[in-house]
């Protein structure tokens, strides 16, 4: 598929998502890198890692998208 291929071209993992947190309008996702596999490893225990997201907006050219840049 091409977003497979467009992943392994930019060298991006998969991940198993742990946990979803907004800061500061800024989404912040809890991770498990899988390194080629379906399902993290139990043992020994797997590193979390943290990405953090701009939050996108729809509509950036309305009055209040404007307002959610500012903030």
């Amino acid at each position: 598929s091409n977003l497979k291929q467009e992943a392994e071209k930019n060298n991006l993992g998969s991940y198993w998502l742990l946990g979803i947190n907004d800061f500061n309008g800024k989404f912040q996702l809890r991770v498990i890198e899988l390194r080629g596999q379906s399902f993290p490893d139990r043992f020994p225990w797997p590193l979390v890692s943290i990405i953090s997201l701009p939050l996108a907006l729809y509509q950036t050219d309305t009055e209040k998208s404007q307002l959610e840049v500012l903030i």
